[in-house]
């Protein structure tokens, strides 16, 4: 929609510029065509840039997805083995915690 806005509007000035400067009939005819000829430009431009644009984010949606996938897997998996090993510390420290407060206790 903004789109659609911005060239109609820009068609617009230029269609007012166009027509309030002082240019014979040919001269203005052929200032009209070529803007037409350079605004048909821009839009397929536009248009080409757009298209491009959802390809690109097409193809990085399934570069995502077949990237992360894999790597959420495996990182849970990686913090599954950390938690098994760290298991026993944390244990360990939690004695050694509890002998503190014993012996400060006494």
């Amino acid at each position: 929609m903004k789109l659609k806005n911005v060239l109609l509007g820009a068609i617009t000035a230029g269609t007012i510029t166009l027509f309030t400067t002082k240019y014979s009939g040919k001269e203005r005819r052929n200032l009209i065509k070529n803007y037409i000829t350079e605004s048909k430009n821009n839009v397929l431009h536009i248009k080409k840039a757009a298209n491009n644009t959802k390809e690109n984010l097409n193809n990085l949606k399934q570069l995502s997805d077949e990237l992360l996938t894999p790597f959420v897997s495996e990182l849970n998996i990686e913090i599954e083995n950390f938690k098994f090993q760290i298991e026993p510390r944390i244990e360990q420290l939690q004695e050694s915690i509890n002998k503190l407060n014993n012996d400060l206790k006494k």
